[in-house]
């Protein structure tokens, strides 16, 4: 994602643009030990539960490049 120069940040403003309410969760469950670090693998998830009555082809519209 960041080496193809997206912002995730990008997308969760766009959610909450767009929702009425988000839930934004890390998860960090595969966080390395210091010692095992590697910089250029992403280590933390997220999860992102939004509850809204918008339209799903909305929030689809926001992910679409993934699916190209």
């Amino acid at each position: 994602m960041f080496f193809a120069g997206n912002d995730p940040v990008w997308f969760l403003r766009k959610l909450f643009e767009l929702s009425v309410h988000c839930i934004v969760k890390c998860l960090f469950d595969a966080l390395s030990t210091f010692s095992k670090f590697e910089p250029d693998i992403y280590y933390l998830k997220w999860r992102i539960i939004v509850d809204s009555l918008l339209k799903k082809h909305l929030v689809e519209k926001i992910f679409e490049w993934i699916e190209k």
